[in-house]
């Protein structure tokens, strides 16, 4: 009989132990439940943020497609412009051409008539350089428009490179929290392709921005030929007519050659000083230079697109380059 209530009492320690080991896992159980509920909540909220991220990220990237396609119609127009403007430079160049010939026949009659003709002539030159030098404006104007442009592209490179990042970013969460769900490697993600989508078109933005890059260094190169070539032309016009300085009394002439006329470059004027004598010369060191180029017209320059300068190209350039 005491044996039999030894084992009694023992299986009832035993029942209570074994009721206190279930209550402990029953409340680790629920602890775990609570958890799982909260961390649920968390990637709910965190897919409701990345969402909507998304979204951002398409809207802006619709901005940058519209504005590379208005600068591809402003750059459009350009070209078509300088393409007028290179017909019409033509055309002078075959009227200096005329006017130089002229003037050569005119010292061949030296008389009074023929020497006011002369004057007329000159005259008519000079307003043929004065229609060269508005041309010089029109090109100024244009080449002005070419590093707006300029600086616009570099202003959509430095937005792509913050989508860029925040592209890499949302892709990194992305991938964090498929990690922390696990084991649903099978169902596919909207994320995934959302983010497919964007990097093509952020492939496609990026080859815009260097298709402008290329079509505006083009542009700049014409423009400064066309500029170095009409400075020579109205050089041309004063340094190659030798001129009569009028006829000694017996009917004997004086051969003479017209000095040149004074010319800066800088200041874009005739009869001040000369380049060299420039005022501006003196300028402050933070000031910015002027063009120093001294190649032939028909050279293309070397131009560095990370610089955004001429001087040398970009595969040489020495800066340290980021992307």
């Amino acid at each position: 009989m005491q044996e039999l209530e030894k084992r009694g009492k023992q299986t009832e320690k035993e029942r209570e132990a074994q009721r206190e080991e279930n209550q402990r896992k029953e409340k680790e159980l629920q602890d775990r439940l609570t958890q799982a509920a909260e961390s649920s909540e968390r990637t709910s909220h965190s897919l409701e943020q990345l969402t909507n991220e998304k979204t951002a990220l398409e809207a802006q990237l619709e901005a940058l497609k519209q504005q590379n396609s208005k600068f591809q119609e402003e750059l459009s127009l350009s070209q078509v412009r300088g393409s007028s403007e290179s017909q019409h430079i033509g055309t002078l160049c075959k009227e200096i051409e005329v006017l130089k010939l002229a003037s050569l026949k005119s010292q061949n009659q030296p008389d009074m008539k023929d020497r006011e003709t002369l004057s007329n002539q000159e005259t008519d030159e000079d307003k043929e350089l004065e229609t060269l030098r508005d041309e010089i404006a029109v090109l100024r104007g244009e080449n002005a428009m070419a590093k707006t442009l300029q600086s616009a592209v570099g202003t959509l490179e430095r937005d792509k490179a913050q989508l860029q990042e925040r592209v890499t970013s949302l892709e990194q969460r992305l991938l964090g929290r498929q990690a922390s769900e696990g084991g649903d490697s099978g169902v596919p993600s909207s994320g995934d392709t959302a983010l497919d989508q964007l990097r093509e078109e952020k492939e496609f933005a990026e080859g815009q921005i260097n298709f402008l890059n290329s079509v505006i260094v083009d542009l700049q190169r014409k423009n400064e030929e066309l500029k170095v070539k009409l400075k020579k032309m109205a050089l041309a016009v004063f340094n190659g007519n030798d001129g009569t300085e009028g006829l000694e009394e017996g009917g004997s002439k004086k051969d003479k050659k017209a000095p040149p006329r004074l010319f800066c470059d800088i200041c874009d004027c005739f009869d001040l000083h000369d380049t060299e004598d420039c005022p501006t010369q003196a300028q402050s060191p933070d000031s910015v230079p002027h063009s120093s180029f001294k190649g032939k017209p028909a050279d293309q320059r070397q131009y560095c697109d990370i610089c955004e300068a001429f001087g040398h190209s970009t595969e040489s350039c020495q800066e340290d380059q980021t992307f």
